[in-house]
């Protein structure tokens, strides 16, 4: 057997090394030229660890073209919600209403809140979809294959996007339009009660036809409108807290 000079092995070795580090950087630049608007987050809560949320998210062309694009994504899933004026009880996740939070703008960059209804255990495919210079859709869809078994549920979806010229004021979310609401349920009802004599006032949050009324809610207001109390329903039961 012939035996290969050493500095022929050692040229030998040099050339395989970098045909292997070509192959590897091609591949990563292809990778990258190829998902180059594709951005994958991992958000994951402390107070919660099963509150896993994969959100993925892209900007298409025809939004780029019009100089917005989708710069972050967050999302709250509902068993992280801690504001009771998003969701009093937990009970009550179901008929949470959709709506916008808060629309915030800050030189080039817009912020977006909303409460979008989706299972509670839900990773999300977000975007964006231009619709003329003053409006904007925002989409997400369900990214997991894994089911869940908890019902529907309201996450709270903060998009930030950066709008080049143009001052979006109307916002759709999947298709619908959605704007700010003070109802908190769905087909929310709210009678009110004041006594003439002390000033204080009383409102009850019903959901259903108004033959059928079933009692969520009710808050205590005093004189001067501050919350007293509130009392939770459950099938129009009070809840003893």
């Amino acid at each position: 057997m012939k035996l290969i000079p050493l500095h022929i092995q050692t040229i030998i070795f040099n050339y395989k090394m970098m045909k292997i580090t070509i192959s590897i950087l091609l591949f990563l630049i292809c990778g990258t030229i190829s998902f180059s608007q594709i951005i994958i987050k991992e958000d994951v809560s402390s107070e919660n660890d099963d509150s896993l949320n994969i959100v993925v998210f892209e900007n298409n062309y025809e939004c780029i073209n019009a100089g917005i694009w989708l710069v972050d994504v967050d999302v709250t899933p509902c068993d992280s919600i801690k504001d009771k004026s998003i969701l009093p009880s937990k009970i009550y996740k179901e008929i949470i209403k959709s709506k916008l939070l808060e629309v915030a703008y800050s030189d080039d960059t817009i912020y977006v809140s909303f409460i979008g209804m989706s299972s509670c255990c839900d990773k999300f495919f977000s975007g964006l979809e231009y619709i003329n210079d003053t409006s904007i859709n925002l989409t997400y869809v369900k990214n997991n294959i894994e089911q869940c078994w908890c019902g529907n549920c309201p996450n709270v979806f903060k998009y930030t996007i950066f709008s080049e010229k143009l001052h979006l004021h109307k916002f759709l979310v999947n298709g619908t339009e959605i704007d700010f609401s003070n109802d908190i349920f769905q087909y929310e009802t709210r009678i009110t009660k004041k006594n003439i004599l002390t000033g204080r006032t009383k409102v009850y949050f019903y959901q259903g036809d108004p033959s059928i009324f079933t009692l969520l809610m009710g808050k205590k207001y005093s004189r001067k409108g501050k919350e007293i109390s509130t009392k939770i329903y459950d099938n129009s039961i009070e809840i003893i807290k």
